[in-house]
């Protein structure tokens, strides 16, 4: 009897031991605070980056292989003229295929073979953009095809967004902690917010509705840079002490 009254009070002590570790396990992991933060950096863009897409259409194949080798050549020869490095000029892909067009006649008309090259041009001053762009516009063997700009320090822009990130979040966690008077955080972890585009960086809607605006020179194109919007996202979680 002795022996069954001891066990009995054991297995009490035991479920209330647990109890009491359950809740100072829930107790400290009541103690913390996540809070989201974005730092923003508004700059205006340094170098600018397009597509450039050469073509030839013969019905000789090898006229159209010889027109992409002497466009390529003149292409390469324009650019570096205008002092743009060699490594900032990327070759993306090279094809050649029959070309058809279709007909009233419900017909496949042969038109040739269409040789293409796509180019990828980093253009860093920004002086000789709207030059080269005028320029490439007048090529029939030319087409131009995306236009975005960067800046060429991007990545100690990104750092120096991300401490905005951490101070936004430090100060609302010393708001926070005021108002509810409550002891000292403690940042225990911090994870960043990955964007799915890797362009992250926009222009302002009233800037970049229009890249091309009228000048007073005839034959001149106008491009308008912008200003670009740097966002990065912050998750950090703190511990009350």
């Amino acid at each position: 009897m002795k022996k069954n009254i001891l066990g009995i009070l054991l297995l009490l002590f035991a479920i209330s031991s647990c109890g009491t570790r359950s809740e100072r396990i829930v107790e400290r992991l009541s103690k913390k605070i996540t809070l989201n933060s974005t730092g923003n950096l508004s700059v205006k863009p340094d170098e600018a980056n397009l597509t450039i897409k050469l073509k030839c259409l013969y019905k000789n194949i090898q006229k159209s292989k010889t027109c992409i080798v002497n466009e390529s050549e003149k292409f390469n020869s324009f650019l570096l003229g205008y002092g743009i490095e060699v490594d900032d000029i990327i070759t993306t892909s090279i094809n050649i295929s029959k070309k058809y067009e279709w007909r009233l006649n419900k017909k496949n008309i042969f038109l040739g073979y269409l040789a293409t090259m796509t180019s990828s041009i980093t253009i860093r001053d920004l002086s000789i953009l709207e030059e080269i762009y005028t320029e490439l516009f007048e090529n029939e063997n030319i087409s131009i095809g995306n236009l975005y700009f960067s800046h060429s320090k991007i990545d100690s822009l990104n750092n120096e967004a991300y401490l905005i990130a951490l101070d936004n979040a430090n100060n609302l966690a010393d708001d926070l902690i005021k108002k509810m008077k409550m002891k000292k955080l403690e940042v225990i972890n911090i994870e960043n917010i990955s964007f799915e585009n890797n362009q992250n960086y926009y222009f302002n809607e009233n800037i970049s509705n229009n890249y091309f605006e009228s000048d007073s020179r005839p034959n001149k194109i106008k491009i308008n840079n912008g200003i670009m919007n740097i966002n990065r996202k912050l998750i950090v979680e703190y511990k009350f002490r």
